[in-house]
């Protein structure tokens, strides 16, 4: 009995050790459970702290073990790569490759040989740029591949993979590219200099408007260009302004490497840092010299349009006037006896009226109202008829040359014009030589397309023209008065030495004509007026001063002026002297016989 008791106390005490044991193993394993819940919070945690920084350095990374599968990935990288939440972790890497990583990139196959590559030979680092393409969950972005082997710990022999976001990077140096490229290809002329005006940067346009290379300006101070027809002020109160960090914008008129003078439009801008201190200076320039011209050119053209229409109106009413003045005076000659003073001074009226009247038709000319009577004409013959007058014109101190175009097109003008136009022109050379000279008279065929009218800014259509310039080595015209010229009564010849209608008719006459006239001159050099008039495109049988008129004669000196073919008022004038001395008989088909 006494041994039962025993075991039973034995056994209870065994019991309660096993109680006591088993209480201390799921205290254990309950303190283990809270130990692995609490690691798997930290890993989490750990997890969540790594994805954040990685996310915040816009890297995505792949952890591979050494057989290449997946043992972790960042969620930077399932958003970069478009796989959300998908299982991808123990998945080989080559068939995630080849099944649904390749096809986001732009070059696939090129991705794949690249990343299979450091599989094959997990020794190196590799680093490449790829570009991610738009797709379902991913956006379009640049990635750096960046990958080296796992040489220590658990997933020793294995590789790691990262992959950043260089999108931003990308697309800035797309801009700065595009900025670049836009510098360089611009029309426009770009300098950049520093804060000491040193030139830093110049584009293409720059180079090929100045004539200076980039090579020859680079570190040089802008002041190169200067033309000396700006004063101190000028720059002063540019200075001002961009000191002021303000943008300033003006006209420059700048000088080419090779001495020509060119006009800019301008604005220079400071440019600052961050904190608003100016590091250096750009100035974007627009050769405006042609623009400057045209606009020049238009304003005389509107301004001698404008003067033509008055001289026009006035010349008309004037006309009117002088009519009266001059048929009251051949009236009142009618009735006065001859020399006594009541005739001399109405004869005066007479004269008075007549210049008058001469003036008169000169304004009418200039503002395009004057008949005129056109025909097929051959430059070089008319300059020839007019060669020795002119020659007796200009004096002998003056050496009197032409230049003839062998084979000239035909103009359609009339005659008596245009040996008004040479006139003049060659009175106006002549004026320029109160010491002798040179005096040229050029013909020539020319073809003016639309570039050259433009670049002159002249209206008329390109084609076939014949080209009259008179030359002068005379004193010149400055260039403040060049643009004044054509205008009416506008001379600097001295006090009733000229009516200054001689070069505003000259512009009428061509312009009536659909002529362009163009002037070139330099102080002390010379001048050369170029008259350029449309090439003739009429059939009509060509004129000739020099042909024969056969004038027939009747005994009883009847003029059947009405049945004469003239094509020349030169013509005109010549019969009709003619016809006051001598019989007319008969005219057949242009053709004058005379009777015995």
């Amino acid at each position: 009995m006494k041994d039962d008791d025993n075991t039973m106390a034995s056994l209870h005490i065994e019991l309660a050790k096993s109680k006591r044991q088993i209480a201390a193993l799921k205290l254990a394993r309950n303190e283990l459970r809270e130990r692995e819940k609490k690691l798997k919070e930290s890993e989490v945690r750990l997890r969540s702290l790594v994805d954040a920084a990685l996310d915040r350095s816009k890297v995505g990374v792949f952890i591979l073990d050494s057989e290449f599968n997946v043992v972790w990935v960042s969620d930077a990288l399932r958003r970069y790569f478009g796989l959300g939440d998908a299982d991808i972790v123990g998945k080989d890497k080559r068939q995630l490759i080849h099944e649904r990583i390749k096809g986001i990139f732009e070059n696939p196959e090129w991705f794949q040989e690249k990343v299979l590559a450091t599989y094959d030979n997990n020794t190196y680092v590799e680093s490449f740029e790829c570009h991610v393409l738009p797709g379902a969950g991913r956006k379009e972005r640049w990635l750096r591949h960046w990958s080296e082997p796992i040489e220590l710990g658990t997933y020793s022999g294995g590789r790691i993979e990262h992959y950043i976001d260089i999108t931003d990077q990308k697309n800035a140096e797309a801009e700065r590219i595009r900025l670049a490229t836009a510098l360089e290809q611009t029309g426009e002329s770009v300098m950049i200099t520093d804060t000491a005006t040193n030139i830093q940067y110049v584009n293409p346009a720059f180079e090929k408007i100045s004539g200076y290379s980039r090579e020859e300006v680079m570190g040089k101070n802008p002041r190169l260009l200067q033309s000396g027809k700006h004063d101190q002020a000028f720059y002063q109160e540019l200075w001002e302004a961009l000191s002021a960090g303000r943008i300033w914008k003006g006209i420059f008129v700048n000088k080419k490497k090779d001495g020509e003078l060119y006009k800019e439009n301008a604005t220079i801008s400071p440019i600052t840092n961050k904190h608003g201190k100016t590091i250096s200076y750009v100035a974007v320039k627009r050769d405006v010299t042609r623009e400057i011209k045209l606009e020049e050119q238009l304003r005389q053209a509107q301004k001698m349009e404008s003067i033509g229409v008055l001289a026009g109106g006035v010349a008309h009413d004037f006309n009117n006037l002088l009519t009266t003045i001059m048929g009251n005076a051949d009236l009142a000659l009618m009735d006065l006896k001859e020399d006594t003073s009541a005739q001399r001074n109405v004869l005066e009226i007479q004269k008075a009226a007549q210049r008058a009247a001469s003036l008169t038709r000169q304004l009418l000319t200039f503002s395009r109202k004057q008949v005129i009577q056109p025909t097929v004409l051959n430059l070089n013959h008319v300059v020839s008829g007019l060669e020795k007058m002119l020659r007796r014109l200009i004096g002998e101190d003056i050496d009197f040359l032409t230049a003839y175009e062998p084979e000239p097109w035909h103009v359609f003008v009339d005659p008596g014009q245009m040996e008004q136009v040479i006139m003049n022109l060659v009175v106006n050379a002549r004026d320029a030589m109160p010491k002798g000279g040179k005096l040229t008279i050029e013909t020539a065929n020319v073809q003016l397309d639309s570039g050259y009218l433009e670049d002159h800014g002249v209206e008329n259509t390109p084609g076939s023209y014949v080209m009259l310039a008179v030359t002068d080595t005379g004193v010149g015209i400055d260039s403040d008065i060049r643009p004044h010229i054509f205008d009416p009564f506008f001379t600097t010849k001295e006090r009733g030495r000229g009516t200054g209608l001689g070069l505003a008719t000259v512009y009428g006459i061509v312009k009536q004509n659909k002529g362009y006239l163009w002037v070139y001159s330099e102080l002390g050099e010379g001048t050369t007026f170029k008259v350029y008039l449309p090439r003739s495109v009429k059939e009509e049988e060509l004129v000739d001063l020099k042909d024969a008129i056969k004038i027939g004669f009747t005994k009883d000196k009847a003029h059947d002026i009405n049945r004469l073919k003239l094509r020349r008022p030169i013509t005109a004038i010549i019969i009709a002297a003619t016809i006051e001395s001598q019989p007319i008989t008969s005219i057949t088909n242009g053709n004058f016989d005379t009777l015995d």
